[in-house]
């Protein structure tokens, strides 16, 4: 991509400290911004670079965050407000006690990203992956993740409430098994196809359907996962040795996760 790199970076920080910005930063580099106590509202940050900024206590409100490049950032007490679509890339930044409101990420990327402390209401997540992404202490809201990727993405301690959670996907993330079969939070699972279900039924229908196929297709992560969730540890920790020998023979990247997986059962 061509940017404009002529001091942008600098002029968002000095224009924007502590007061309310409204500016045109298409095409700009903003590399490495550091900016507090802002409210950002209806500025252009199309086909910006943002890689390695810092944000504290700064609220955006209806910006255009398309093709934008916000990875390895730093977002402390943030907020989100928009009404525009977000497509952007988040990889690898760390999000704490942020807050997104009526959102639309729309084929965004958050592989790596990190949640802590963070509220999601009325969020809608289109064709987004948080591959390997963390959520700790997280709360949810009237969201639909039925066509989410959440593939070794890890939830620790969520809340959520008026939540659809994606059917075939949650055997593949961290953590979410478990809070399904414990939780009485109000959640469903779904999918593509636009059937619900219960997590009743989810389990008693689904998940041994899944546990099959898996055996099946040799899909060793989910299938240790629901046996962890379901505490038949024995049939865990054999699936999970059958995995890192499939793994190591295939030089598989995902075998560390296995790997962990292994040692925290």
């Amino acid at each position: 991509r061509s940017r404009n790199n002529a001091s942008s970076a600098q002029l968002l920080s000095e224009l924007s400290n502590g007061t309310v910005c409204r500016r045109n930063f298409s095409d700009k580099s903003l590399n490495h911004t550091r900016l507090l106590n802002s409210t950002v509202t209806g500025t252009n940050f199309y086909n910006a670079a943002l890689t390695g900024s810092y944000f504290q206590n700064c609220e955006f409100r209806n910006c255009n965050m398309n093709m934008s490049d916000f990875e390895y950032c730093e977002f402390y007490r943030c907020c989100f407000k928009s009404k525009k679509d977000i497509i952007s890339s988040f990889n690898e930044s760390n999000f704490i006690e942020t807050e997104f409101y009526d959102i639309t990420f729309s084929s965004c990327s958050f592989s790596g990203a990190f949640f802590e402390n963070c509220k999601f209401v009325n969020t809608k997540m289109e064709f987004t992956t948080f591959e390997n992404a963390l959520f700790r202490n997280c709360e949810f809201k009237d969201i639909n993740m039925s066509v989410l990727n959440l593939d070794y993405v890890e939830f620790e301690n969520p809340r959520m409430d008026n939540v659809i959670l994606p059917m075939e996907q949650i055997p593949h993330s961290i953590g979410i098994l478990e809070y399904s079969i414990n939780t009485a939070d109000a959640i469903r699972v779904g999918s593509d196809s636009n059937v619900e279900l219960s997590t009743e039924e989810y389990w008693n229908e689904v998940i041994p359907l899944l546990k099959e196929e898996y055996h099946y297709t040799k899909e060793y992560f989910p299938l240790a996962n629901i046996y962890l969730a379901q505490k038949e540890y024995e049939k865990a920790i054999q699936v999970l040795h059958y995995g890192l020998e499939n793994a190591v023979s295939n030089r598989d990247s995902n075998a560390e996760v296995l790997l962990q997986t292994h040692k925290d059962s």
